[in-house]
């Protein structure tokens, strides 16, 4: 394994920090069109340019809110599943990510939470110390699919005290 490193950019960035614990969305290719996807980046881009002439303390706090709402968006059209695949609604698929995201528990990371929805997941997980710097195989294959993971996800930090785990 590479050393580790807290932060680096790859074709989207890394932020690994010790003892954090991530809650990352993925889903299945198609599940937005291209059309939706670009107006969100536009909208998020369109209000950057807005938060970056405020006060810094308060631009801390309208980053933080805006990406709250950016995340929100993209979900609520996830949950609606209005396009695209819906495979995870199948039993014998879902068991297969179930099957995967348990695979490494205890050993790469561990696992507190997950949701299957019809078209995209919810994970919460912290990696363990010793596998910093491990990536998620986003592309997992399925006999009749081909490729159900999509490079398009979303990351979150999580506190990294014990009020997450005091739950």
């Amino acid at each position: 394994m590479n050393q580790y490193r807290e932060y680096y950019h790859r074709h989207l960035p890394h932020w690994q920090p010790v003892g954090a614990t991530f809650f990352v969305t993925f889903r299945l290719k198609g599940t937005l069109p291209f059309e939706v996807i670009q107006t969100l980046k536009e909208e998020r881009e369109r209000e950057k340019k807005v938060v970056a002439k405020l006060a810094k303390e308060e631009r801390t706090k309208q980053n933080y809110l805006n990406e709250r709402l950016y995340f929100g968006k993209w979900d609520n059209l996830l949950d609606r599943a209005e396009f695209g695949p819906r495979w995870l609604s199948q039993p014998e698929i879902a068991e297969i990510v179930k099957e995967a995201l348990h695979y490494r528990n205890g050993s790469e990371y561990d696992l507190f939470a997950f949701c299957i929805m019809s078209n995209h997941v919810h994970v919460v997980f912290a990696p363990l110390e010793s596998k910093l710097g491990w990536q998620p195989d986003l592309h997992i294959q399925t006999p009749k699919v081909s490729r159900v993971g999509n490079p398009t996800y979303r990351l979150n930090l999580l506190r990294a005290d014990s009020r997450f785990r005091a739950h």
